[in-house]
């Protein structure tokens, strides 16, 4: 009996796109693996949460549902928990979802389909024997936020060292790469960029079209300028309140760029020892001092930076969660 392993026809940008293109391509290299890809039905966005209706979400969890029904796969993996838009009790396989971040699809819904989809989805979800979870937090959050009592290994998500383009430099002293939704912590994000500006810092943001922060904001790069401008920036700036691993601050940590952020449970499992591997602040204030150098060993900093950062790799996440999959084949 093989293993069943759930893919894209095109992963598309973002952070689930890259976690399944990486992980799931690996994973098909290796023997007694088979693809199950998913029947989109002409929508690209993930089944949930997004902009599909109901029906739509209910078609493709349909097709899915009966591709892996079809497939010879004994053990079947989700590169996301958001493809259990179908009930794995209907499937002879044993099905093991990948869970990046529990919060979106437990807590931020808008209308009442959504919300009953939601309690529908975390029914299927408890019902599983296993979960593989992004981090220990993670995992932790999912029997908080959920009633599922099955097993919740834990495999990280790697960090392949971001391209760079030597003839592209840039000179920032701070930046921030990611969203404004509300778990990201846009109000501190923008107080953080507007001290830091008033201070005399330069400050630059990856981020969405439409958002209003201080200081230079690109919405769209390439990968080779995205290395670059997080390997010339003296530090990154990590506002998020809510992650479920987190990858832009690693992705910075592991070009030799500091990271400093609040000091939450997420960000000491992932980005190492604080005030060692990353700098914990409360307030702009404190980033204004970081950034003024006050106390800051820069150059030891940086080491232990690309240190944890170096603990990540995409190999090691496909090594693992093949790993957990074949104990349920």
């Amino acid at each position: 009996m093989s293993i069943g392993i759930v893919t894209e026809p095109d992963w598309g940008l973002g952070g689930i796109g890259v976690f399944g293109e990486e992980v799931c391509s690996r994973l098909l290299r290796r023997e007694g693996t088979v693809r199950i890809e998913v029947d989109r039905n002409g929508v690209r966005s993930l089944p949930f949460p997004s902009v599909l209706t109901y029906g739509k979400r209910w078609l493709v969890g349909s097709k899915l549902r009966d591709r892996i029904a079809a497939s010879d796969a004994a053990v079947v993996f989700l590169p996301d928990h958001r493809y259990l838009t179908f009930d794995p009790g209907s499937v002879p396989q044993t099905v093991v979802p990948y869970v990046h971040d529990i919060l979106p699809v437990t807590t931020l819904f808008s209308d009442v389909p959504s919300t009953l989809f939601a309690r529908l989805y975390t029914r299927r979800l408890s019902a599983l024997d296993a979960a593989i979870c992004a981090s220990r937090f993670t995992a932790s959050d999912l029997r908080l936020r959920t009633p599922f009592d099955g097993e919740t290994p834990v495999v990280y998500q790697g960090v392949d060292q971001l391209p760079s383009n030597p003839e592209e430099t840039f000179e920032y002293d701070l930046v921030y790469v990611g969203s404004t939704i509300d778990r990201k912590n846009p109000a501190f994000l923008s107080d953080c960029f507007a001290a830091a500006e008033e201070a005399g810092f330069s400050c630059a943001a990856v981020t969405d079209r439409d958002a209003e922060l201080p200081g230079d904001r690109f919405s769209e790069v390439s990968a080779e300028s995205l290395g670059a401008l997080l390997a010339g920036a003296r530090f990154y700036l990590h506002p998020s309140k809510q992650e479920g691993f987190g990858r832009p601050p690693v992705e910075a940590q592991q070009l030799g760029t500091p990271v400093v952020g609040l000091r939450t449970p997420i960000n000491e499992e992932v980005l190492g020892e604080p005030s060692e591997a990353w700098l914990p602040i409360e307030t702009p204030t404190d980033l204004v001092e970081v950034l003024r150098g006050d106390g800051v060993d820069y150059e030891a900093l940086e080491a232990r930076s690309a240190e944890n950062a170096a603990r990540f790799s995409w190999e090691t996440t496909a090594d693992e969660i093949f790993d957990v999959l074949e104990r349920y084949r």
